[in-house]
Order: structure tokens, then sequence, then C-alpha cells
């Protein structure tokens, strides 16, 4: 489910932007590319060994939309030892009315060495708010798979989701199959939601189940402080705590953001976030555990990251004794990152095939090295400065 609104004007007074959270125990690491608007264009993940799986690409129209996302992957990673390194996996295109809403979103996945159109969502709104979300496959546009309804209080707050899926064999026919509630306290913040199920859909008149709960708690200025994600015996599951600078405004930092989220879950809060902590239940103590932390890392929002050019081959090699980087291959024109251990980015250039990049001025400690090819696989090496 989920609800989408108009696709935000850029903010130009940003001072800030998140280029990588890292996780505490470097198995889960994003690191986010943006354009000269400081729209994001490039958001990368990266696992334990430090090389890329995941790569998304935006690409953006003359009224600053995204109008596609395309995700590639690396397939020997996740799949195949033998299949190509990164292919594209999926792709989102977005249309947008004359107000800026999104009114249709077309999801093609590979097939072969090529995509195919999987399915086409179209959306509905009235006076502003998004009241239904359709959702058809490719080759059926006569009637949805399944469909989504969203109702708002009086004072505009989205308070139901309802959904409904087809019947298997009578396709104006749909069953009840889900319901989502929020409660927002005095101050019109979101407080609780509800996720409610159905565990047999084609049962007639079966009542729903309560599936999660989730509760929001905010600290003494209002700002977000943690979300707790309960079951139906109200045990809390888990739990997200968040760090936060209130010495600068949420407003003055640029966040990844997606169309159907055009506001960043990040940028929900008052000010500029610093970490995570997650939590979980223990199950046989009953307790909640750190599991794990992420750090948020910033860079100044002033100067645009420029696409680099694409490449067939690259390789990266540290020279230890020199402290020079050496770059081997298809290179000209390759934007390269040097990223601390902790997410910092510390140097940032272009470079071509066969450049020594001098890395003397870093300090002892381990960094990654990181060489954008724009919408393609790019090339990470960690290395020891001593």
């Amino acid at each position: 489910m989920g609800a989408t609104s108009p696709a935000s004007a850029q903010n130009y007074d940003v001072k800030e932007r998140l280029v990588s959270v890292i996780s505490s125990d470097d198995r889960e690491n994003s690191y986010y590319n943006y354009d000269e608007y400081n729209r994001v264009f490039e958001f990368m993940y990266l696992n334990y060994t430090y090389e890329m799986y995941l790569l998304h690409t935006h690409t953006y129209n003359d009224k600053g939309q995204c109008t596609s996302i395309l995700t590639e992957q690396d397939m020997s990673y996740v799949f195949d030892p033998e299949s190509p390194s990164f292919v594209p996996a999926y792709r989102l295109d977005y249309e947008y009315d004359s107000e800026g809403h999104i009114v249709s979103r077309d999801n093609y996945n590979r097939e072969g060495l090529g995509m195919i159109q999987s399915a086409h969502i179209a959306y509905t709104y009235k006076n502003g708010k998004l009241t239904k979300q359709e959702q058809f496959w490719a080759d059926e546009l006569d009637a949805p798979f399944v469909f989504v309804e969203y109702f708002y209080d009086e004072a505009g707050q989205l308070v139901k989701e309802e959904e409904w899926q087809q019947d298997r064999y009578e396709a104006d026919k749909y069953y009840f199959s889900g319901r989502n509630l929020y409660e927002y306290d005095d101050a019109g913040r979101l407080a609780f939601e509800y996720h409610y199920t159905v565990g047999n859909i084609y049962i007639p008149d079966q009542t729903t189940t309560l599936h999660n709960k989730y509760v929001y708690n905010y600290d003494a200025d209002g700002n977000l402080e943690s979300y707790e994600q309960r079951n139906a015996r109200n045990t809390v599951e888990s739990k997200i705590v968040f760090t936060h600078d209130k010495t600068t405004p949420a407003a003055a930092v640029a966040y990844p953001t997606s169309p159907e989220n055009p506001v960043s879950e990040i940028a929900r809060s008052l000010y500029k976030r610093l970490g995570d902590e997650l939590w979980a239940t223990d199950t046989n103590t009953m307790e909640l555990v750190k599991s794990r932390s992420y750090t948020y890392n910033y860079e100044p929002a002033t100067v645009g990251i420029q696409p680099a050019q694409q490449l067939q081959t690259l390789t990266l090699n540290f020279d230890a004794g020199s402290r020079q980087l050496l770059l081997n291959g298809q290179a000209e024109g390759t934007s390269v990152r040097i990223v601390s251990a902790g997410g910092q980015t510390v140097a940032h250039t272009s470079c071509t095939a066969g450049e020594r990049l001098d890395l003397s001025h870093l300090a002892p400690g381990a960094y990654i090295a990181i060489a954008y090819e724009h919408g393609r696989m790019g090339v990470a090496q960690k290395f020891m400065v001593k």
C-alpha cells in the first residue's frame, strides 16, 4: 500500500546531502551520488567485501520529476556465478499530470537479454489527495488484479488504506484482503499504525486480524526519537532509535527520495539524522537486544557530482609504498571517490587510464576507493594507509 503525492519542487537552499549510510558490522553499506540540483541519480549497495551488488539509476525530466529508475544487479553474486556480472534487473517508468501527481507507473523486468513490461500501476486523485491505486498486469489492462483505496480525515491526514484482490476466475469479482489504519497525536504527528490481514480472502465475510502495530515516539521538541514494531499481542519485536544533530534542521539537508515518497522518511525528522540503532527481541529471553547500528555521512551540497562516462573494464590497485592508487583499463573521464572507514568522502576526482592518484595526504586508516560508471557496474577496493 502507501500513498503518493506530487513531486516536490527542488530545494536550492540545502547545505548538505547524505552520501553514505554505513552499518556497524560493515555488511550493509549504501552510497549516493547527486546531480547539480542535489537530486540523487545513483544509489549503490555494497556488500561486506566492498563489491557493489545493486545499483539504482534515476533519470529526470526538465521539470525535475523522476521519470525512470533503472535497477541493475550483480547476477553472479545473487544467482549464478557464470552469469554476466551486472545486468538490468528491472525498471520503473513514471508519468505525471499537470499538477505534478504520478498518474502511472510501468514496471519492466528482465527477460533474457532485454526488458519486458510486467505491470501497469494507475493512480486516481481527488482534491489533490490520492484516493485509489490500481495494479494491472501488462497484458490485462481491462481490470486490475489489485486495487487500494485511501481515506482521509477532515484535517487531510491519511487514516485508512483498504486493499482488494481480484478473483482468480471471475475478473469482475474482488475480495477484501487487508487494511492499514493510522492514528495521530494532538500535534498531528503519526502516533500509531495498524496493519490488518485476512487469512483467506476467498472465505466470505472473514474478519481481519491484526498483524503488526507500529508505535512512533517523539522527544520534547517533537522530533521523531524512535519507532517500534509490535505483534498482535502488543509485544515489541523490533525497535529503531534515532540520533540527530539538533543544530541543523532537516530542511537544510538533501536526502534520497523516490517518486512514490517525494519526502524522504529520513527528512520527516525535524533535524539532521546522525544514526540509527536497531534493536530486536531475543526469542529466548524476550528482551530487546541491540543488533546493528548505522552511521549517516554527509558532504557539502554546493558542487554537483557529474555522471561518469561508461566503461567496459577497470581495476583499482593501491601501492602502499608510494601511497598511490593506480587505475588500469578504460577509465577515461571516470569519477573516483575515496571514502574513509566511517563513510566520509575524503577525496573525489576524475581520472584517465593508467593514471596514478596521489593519496599521500590521507591519514593512516582503512579506506574504500570507488570508481563510478554511470548506469553500469562500479568498481570498489578497500585498502589500508599506514
